[in-house]
């Protein structure tokens, strides 16, 4: 399993290439040990795409791109 993290400030978070209950390849986004959601067709390739926008939108995590 793939696996990337970083620091926002005072949180930590934890980007994981997991699959859904179907089987879709995606990436699982962890803020502080606790699951946030899902940027779903994603891979380990885009963990640095996820790391930047979440460093620039701090709501990133909460739009509508993710599925939580």
């Amino acid at each position: 399993m793939k696996r990337h993290t970083f620091y926002q400030g005072n949180d930590f978070y934890i980007l994981k290439v997991t699959q859904d209950l179907f089987g879709c390849t995606g990436v699982h986004i962890y803020k502080n040990n606790s699951y946030v959601g899902m940027v779903d067709t994603a891979g380990g390739k885009d963990f640095l795409s996820i790391e930047k926008r979440i460093l620039t939108d701090k709501d990133y995590v909460y739009s509508s791109e993710l599925m939580a």
